[in-house]
């Protein structure tokens, strides 16, 4: 339920004496949520709540309690809502794609080469990058495949909107709903992502600042004088970050106010560091450490080669031989990320992984390691190694790769 949330993301917020905004800060998925305390909201314990959100065509209301506060910080902290209603102003589900596609004027591609590339797409249209240029309204004739193995030849689409780029054009558009061999090759890809309901990559929730690039829930290593502990990140305010109390031994640590330290941590294929001061420690009403906001933080690739969001589907096969039905979210040309609602996955070790390259090319029981197995809410996310022994499917999909990779950039 937390991938409804995002940082900095803005309610309306209601309790009886206030009407206004706030802003999430952060959240411990299925016990706290942390919001702003904006000025005229008198903050009390057992308060009753009513929130509103909107997020990518999806409107969204809850009910709560406050359980407490982080006065000194500004920040609030209410119960993690049990039930959250929806409903959305979209038709479709729409997911971020990476498919090579040839667009046209004219319904025969005549074995011509990709020109373009799908950024995302539902039932009901999909977003593509072009180097040809159209017009808002005109016919366009779309050649492509699925990533389920289906092809899909002169699929009908009407442009919505434009964006001129550097030397592309991005392009919103409709699919012809008449089209029944479009939708459904379309709607069984849908289908397949809608079972695992992954709605984000590493990176899909946003920077607290220009800096520092960590996710709520993110693990992080901190040393403090001789001390060397593990933590998660909760949120940030403008001035602070928000973490776990570190444990040792099954007990909060307590330090200084003040005290230096040094916080390391990976995300999406970067390592980042920074130095940082400790600014409070709660006991109450959870333990929590508040930092003040670091100055620099340093970041180094530790990839070869980019991720770009892919949405492809797949299936895992673990060394014990148990299947594990999910999603590729992202891939580089050496690994990716995936996500499965399979609650029993083992998160290390090896594993095999089969699934169709949007080339329409088949990639089967590719050897993989596995690393950085973390839980989002219901969804195991794992990284995954490709391992070399694979060289003729490496090649496939590093052809795919930089196929994709030649449109976005």
């Amino acid at each position: 339920m937390a991938m409804i949330f995002k940082p900095g993301l803005e309610l309306s917020l209601e309790n009886g004496a206030y009407k206004g905004k706030t802003n999430v800060t952060g959240w411990k998925d299925g016990r706290y949520l942390l919001l702003d305390i904006p000025n005229g909201w008198s903050v009390k314990q057992n308060q009753h709540i009513v929130a509103r959100l909107s997020n990518g065509g999806m409107y969204c209301g809850f009910s709560s309690e406050v359980i407490g506060s982080f006065p000194e910080i500004n920040v609030a902290v209410v119960k993690f809502p049990d039930d959250i209603s929806e409903s959305t102003s979209r038709k479709n589900g729409r997911f971020p794609a990476a498919i090579p596609v040839y667009a046209s004027r004219q319904t025969s591609s005549n074995g011509a080469e990709k020109n373009g590339i799908i950024t995302d797409i539902s039932l009901g249209g999909l977003k593509f990058t072009c180097h040809m240029m159209f017009r808002v309204a005109e016919k366009v004739f779309l050649n492509f495949s699925l990533p389920t193995g289906q092809s899909v030849s002169a699929a009908t689409v009407t442009v919505k909107s434009m964006k001129a780029g550097e030397k592309k054009y991005e392009y919103g558009a409709e699919f012809d709903i008449a089209d029944e061999t479009v939708q459904k090759a379309v709607g069984k890809l849908i289908e397949r992502l809608n079972h695992v309901a992954v709605d984000g990559t590493e990176s899909d929730q946003p920077p607290m600042n220009n800096q520092l690039n960590v996710p709520v829930e993110g693990n992080l290593q901190m040393q403090v004088g001789m001390l060397k502990l593990n933590t998660v990140f909760r949120g940030a305010t403008k001035k602070h970050l928000i973490i776990d109390a570190p444990m040792m031994d099954g007990k909060p640590v307590i330090v200084g106010r003040g005290m230096a330290a040094l916080v390391r941590y990976a995300n999406a294929g970067m390592a980042y560091g920074f130095d940082v001061e400790i600014f409070k420690q709660y006991t109450s009403p959870a333990h929590i450490w508040a930092l003040n906001h670091p100055g620099i933080v340093k970041g180094l690739s530790l990839r070869k080669s980019s991720r770009m969001t892919a949405f492809i589907p797949a299936v895992m096969q673990d060394e014990e031989g148990g299947k594990h039905v999910g999603v590729i979210v992202d891939l580089s040309e050496g690994g990716g990320l995936f996500a499965s609602s399979s609650g029993s996955i083992k998160t290390d070790g090896y594993c095999s992984v089969s699934f169709t390259l949007p080339t329409g090319q088949k990639i089967e029981s590719l050897s993989c390691e596995l690393k950085n197995a973390r839980r989002i809410a219901s969804k195991t996310m794992i990284g995954l190694c490709f391992k070399d022994r694979d060289a003729d499917k490496f090649k496939l999909i590093k052809a795919y790769y930089d196929t994709c990779r030649q449109h976005l950039s």
